[in-house]
């Protein structure tokens, strides 16, 4: 039997203003692993999550689902992503789309790793007018920050373990080796972390 310990923590930031301006973080996932194995790299993936869960329920990869107003789609490993939003209609929007609909102004924007929802009614009569809806609270000022964030890649040391390539969205942020405790074996440690990933195809909005 191979001796491990799997570790799960998952974080979710959420702050809404409004139910109709919200602002969404993907959760980011937290795996810690002391695992003695020749194949470790191997064995650490074999732990993770098959399925993705969420609110109880259970999705396989390639899925998608609802929560409110975002969509999500479940990749491997356990991970979900926003994919886009749908609006009070049923309508599905993607990331980046802008949209007018039986007055009301919908937006569905994407910054770094933050979602930006916002339905604004407008055009009616004492009502703002569809083309002066401003953008969601928080977008505009994530797009004044740009200039400070980085797009560069992790180092390679941050994305390989034992010289294999982590999936997507992966990085280690922590290895080692440790004594057991319960016999003479060195275990090796590792904690990755998972940051979360839009499905980018949006439009960039001045």
């Amino acid at each position: 039997m191979i001796p491990h310990l799997l570790l799960l923590t998952i974080y979710f930031s959420l702050s809404s203003s409004a139910p109709t301006n919200t602002t969404h973080k993907p959760p980011s996932q937290l795996h810690h692993f002391e695992i003695n194995h020749p194949d470790g790299i191997n064995a650490i993936f074999d732990l993770l999550p098959k399925v993705c869960k969420k609110n109880g329920k259970s999705y396989k990869v390639g899925e998608e689902f609802d929560v409110g107003n975002l969509r999500y789609t479940c990749q491997e490993f356990g991970v979900y992503v926003i994919a886009g939003c749908r609006t009070h209609t049923g309508k599905p929007l993607k990331l980046g789309d802008i949209e007018v609909i039986d007055h009301v102004k919908f937006h569905c924007l994407a910054h770094g790793t933050s979602v930006y929802y916002r339905e604004t009614a407008c055009g009616q009569k004492e009502e703002v007018d569809c083309d002066k809806v401003p953008l969601p609270r928080g977008y505009e000022q994530a797009m004044q920050n740009e200039h400070i964030e980085t797009t560069e890649k992790p180092p390679t040391h941050l994305t390989h373990v034992n010289g294999k390539e982590l999936p997507k969205g992966w990085v280690l942020i922590h290895g080692g080796t440790k004594e057991s405790e319960n016999s003479n074996d060195t275990l090796s440690t590792h904690i990755l972390m998972y940051h979360p990933q839009l499905h980018h195809s949006a439009k960039h909005v001045n």
